[in-house]
Parts: structure tokens; sequence; C-alpha cells
């Protein structure tokens, strides 16, 4: 809300824009490279799907099942974080 309330009247615009969801200032040519952090993001998390469910149960659980837990919590911390800077970064 500041940089709106200091910006000029196009800066506002396009702020209101972008709030709004328009992407006609979005690039094609962007997506390959989003596509390749996404894609590995969703392989890391499919991968630790057992790992996952068995987190949800609680650490006790999850050490008794053969996954360590703070492992496993890195590893999909990793992949969340792949998926956000992909999505953040794709929105201009």
């Amino acid at each position: 809300m500041l940089m709106m309330s200091i910006s000029t009247d196009e800066g506002l615009r396009r702020a209101m824009l972008w709030i709004f969801g328009d992407l006609s200032l979005s690039e094609w040519s962007r997506i390959p490279y989003g596509v390749l952090f996404i894609l590995a993001g969703i392989i890391i998390a499919a991968t630790r799907a057992k790992a996952l469910n068995a987190l949800i149960l609680g650490d006790d659980f999850a050490y008794s099942l053969g996954f360590a837990p703070q492992r496993e919590r890195f590893i999909l911390f990793v992949s969340v974080g792949l998926l956000t800077a992909a999505s953040v970064s794709l929105a201009e």
C-alpha cells in the first residue's frame, strides 16, 4: 500500500492490474525456467509422500516407520521452496 500511495499514475495502474490478476505483461519466455523448478518440487514432494503421511501422525510414529523426521522436513521444505520460488518468479 505504501508503494501504491507514492507511485505515479502509471505505476498505480499497473499495480492495480497486477493485484486483479492481469497477465498482459507476462512473457512466455519465462515459462520453461519456472517449469523446471515446479517439476523439481513436484518430483521431490511425490517421492517423499509416504514420509509426509508418516509425519502427519507425529515424529515418533514417523521414526518408528524408519523415517528421520528432521531430514524429511528439510527435504519437504526444499520442495515447497522450489514451488514457491517458481510461482513468485513467474508472477513478475
